[in-house]
């Protein structure tokens, strides 16, 4: 069985193509071969990308792309807790939004090491303090 992809053109074999969840598929696959939907997701992102953090921010926390580049500026682009820049390289130089889980309130834009400290603390000031006790 094979299926011909909508972007490339060529005939390919039906295990080349992504499923697709739409009800109104007739093939039950997406319609452009695995290889040139990657194509397509990172020529949209170059095209536009805002795009998917704006998503991002406003679906896991209710921020603005304004209100984002606001806490930037705020911070002087830096980490709230050990003040390190970032970069906006790819994981370790972007900006986390560092959020309460209990509300999800957001407090703060923190690097990738302190955010990942507070998620590993637990959010807890006790044992925050613990740790701070310990390491003196």
């Amino acid at each position: 069985m094979t299926k011909v992809c909508f972007k490339c053109r060529k005939r390919k074999p039906r295990s080349a193509f992504g499923r697709c969840r739409d009800r109104y598929s007739l093939t039950g696959l997406k319609s452009y071969c695995k290889p040139c939907a990657t194509k397509s997701s990172a020529d949209s992102r170059k095209r536009n990308p805002d795009r998917l953090l704006r998503s991002q921010l406003k679906q896991r926390y209710g921020l603005t792309l304004e209100d984002y580049r606001d806490l930037l500026r705020e911070q002087n682009n830096r980490c709230a807790i050990c003040g390190s820049p970032f970069s906006g390289q790819w994981l370790m130089g972007k900006p986390h939004v560092d959020h309460c889980h209990k509300s999800g309130r957001v407090r703060a834009l923190l690097c990738r090491n302190c955010n990942t400290g507070l998620g590993m603390f637990k959010e807890s000031r006790q044992i925050l303090l613990l740790a701070a006790d310990y390491a003196r």
